[in-house]
């Protein structure tokens, strides 16, 4: 009779799903900048990239703090939305709706990275694991930013969702910053 899957397994699961997704989107962030026609756009698909080096780090915190070798689980989801990405700006490069395409397509990858984070950082007793059971950081503390680096509420919105309200005729967005003049 195989063992009965605990928390923990969905934890550890859950844990090589996002580490995954986190290395495909490092991968698929260049080409997104590179197929914006917007510098802003660009600038940040490649302040993205420098983010989520940082999120592939602290994954491989948490594996260790498990002990654990720090290793993927094939996502479809991720692949799925990555791709559908790609099929964006081929189908609509050289048009004025390719920036408003790749902003909502990286808004499917930062929803996806929502959800994941999210079921791992509040699954019960995922913020015991201490390294060596000696104290050290927890779980939760490495998929977490310390309070004192969290944005304001002003800078939670990402810089690609502001370009977004920026490419409409009305910015009713108060948290991004002024519309520029067209």
């Amino acid at each position: 009779m195989a063992k009965e899957k605990t928390l923990d397994d969905l934890f550890y699961d859950t844990l090589k799903d996002i580490y995954y997704a986190e290395r495909k989107i490092l991968k698929a962030l260049p080409k997104m900048a590179r197929a914006a026609s917007s510098q802003d756009l660009k600038g940040a698909f490649e302040k993205h990239k420098q983010e989520t080096e940082g999120h592939v780090e602290r994954l491989q915190q948490v594996f260790e703090i498990l002990g654990k070798r720090a290793q993927g689980k094939t996502c479809p989801a991720i692949e799925g939305i990555i791709e559908e990405g790609e099929e964006i700006a081929e189908e609509f490069k050289g048009t004025p709706a390719l920036d408003a395409g790749l902003i909502s397509a990286a808004q499917a990858v930062e929803h996806y990275e929502i959800t994941r984070y999210g079921t791992l950082k509040n699954r019960p007793g995922g913020h015991v694991r201490q390294r060596n059971g000696q104290g050290g950081l927890t779980c939760a503390a490495a998929l977490g930013r310390p309070r004192h680096l969290r944005p304001s509420n002003q800078e939670r919105r990402s810089s690609i969702q502001c370009q977004l309200s920026r490419t409409s005729a009305v910015d009713t967005d108060s948290t991004c910053s002024p519309k520029r003049e067209r």
